[in-house]
């Protein structure tokens, strides 16, 4: 069993390092791998004698099997692998996706904006709706002054009634 790790992990090691130095001929495999380290533990390929094994094996057998730097090597030539697999990113590719982001989070205001106007129009026409049918209820009429007294000053909402108009 300890060979077995050992052999893994000085595996590794060695696909790693020869992605680095010739990535075009990179297995995609080895690559897909390097994307985390629980994905490098789960790499097996019989043909290196590389086997999958927990996170926390490979780990171990890492810092007791390799001399120059054990397990930050391993890491760091995983996480160097994975960096060749993906595209620099420029200031102005960054300023692009901020741009496009910043888009996306303006649209989605102006739709909240519309989506509060349009239930605002709706409240205000059921409202004034109401208050024409409670116009010949004291009752009703009390209600309806309590509600705007209340939630009037809150939504910023004036009921304009045919009586006012005429003032």
């Amino acid at each position: 069993m300890r060979e077995r790790i050992k052999s893994s992990v000085l595996g590794k090691r060695k696909v790693l390092t020869t992605c680095l130095s010739n990535p075009s001929k990179a297995d995609p495999r080895i690559i897909k791998s390097c994307t985390s380290q629980h994905a490098l533990a789960q790499l097996a390929i019989p043909s290196e004698n590389i086997a999958a094994t927990s996170l926390n094996s490979m780990k171990k057998a890492a810092d007791r099997f390799i001399e120059d730097g054990g397990w930050a090597k391993l890491n760091s030539l995983r996480e160097a692998v994975d960096s060749i697999s993906k595209p620099p990113r420029t200031n102005a590719a960054r300023a692009a996706e901020k741009q496009k982001e910043l888009e996306e989070v303006r649209k989605q205001l102006l739709e909240a904006d519309r989506t509060r106007l349009r239930i605002s129009m709706a409240y205000t026409e059921l409202l004034r709706l109401t208050r024409n049918l409670v116009a010949n209820d004291p009752q009703g009429r009390e209600a309806i002054f309590r509600h705007q007294s209340v939630w009037g000053k809150n939504l910023a909402l004036t009921i304009v009634t045919p009586e006012k108009q005429n003032d």
